[in-house]
């Protein structure tokens, strides 16, 4: 396991990001990819922003503020994240096989990188829950996650 923790300049960009994100996507009228609450919305951008951010500093990569969704997050890799300690990783089934996706688990800047799992082996039966109903989903545990 690997902890990132931001500086307040990493912090405050990382923010930034996900509030332009946020504003363009708005501009644009176009909504959130999954059935998700209209509640939240700012959170979940700017979290999601700044956890991108610590895995970029974690990879040695530049953090490029897109907001297409056909390219990954940080470098090569997506970057998933949430603050439950035992949260699990969230694989959707229009997500790329290709690619490796990282768990984060923290926030305001303080994460730890619980691992990754190639999104076509995540993609298991096993791991297929829709816990708060109408956004099923692949549920990895965090013990399935390669490290390193």
């Amino acid at each position: 396991m690997t902890e990132v923790k931001l500086s307040y300049a990493e912090v405050f960009q990382g923010a930034m990001i996900g509030v332009m994100r946020l504003l363009r996507r708005n501009k644009a009228k176009r909504s959130e990819l999954r059935n998700t609450p209209p509640t939240g919305t700012w959170e979940r951008s700017i979290e999601g922003a700044i956890s991108e951010m610590a895995l970029a500093k974690h990879l040695n990569v530049f953090l490029a503020d897109h907001t297409n969704r056909e390219i990954p997050d940080v470098g090569d890799v997506d970057c998933r994240a949430t603050s439950h300690k035992n949260g699990s990783l969230i694989i959707h089934p229009y997500d790329a096989d290709d690619r490796l996706f990282y768990l984060l688990v923290g926030m305001h800047g303080q994460y730890e990188i619980k691992g990754w799992i190639k999104g076509a082996d995540a993609k298991q039966d096993k791991w297929w829950r829709d816990p708060v109903g109408g956004r099923p989903a692949y549920f990895v545990p965090q013990e399935e996650l390669h490290h390193g």
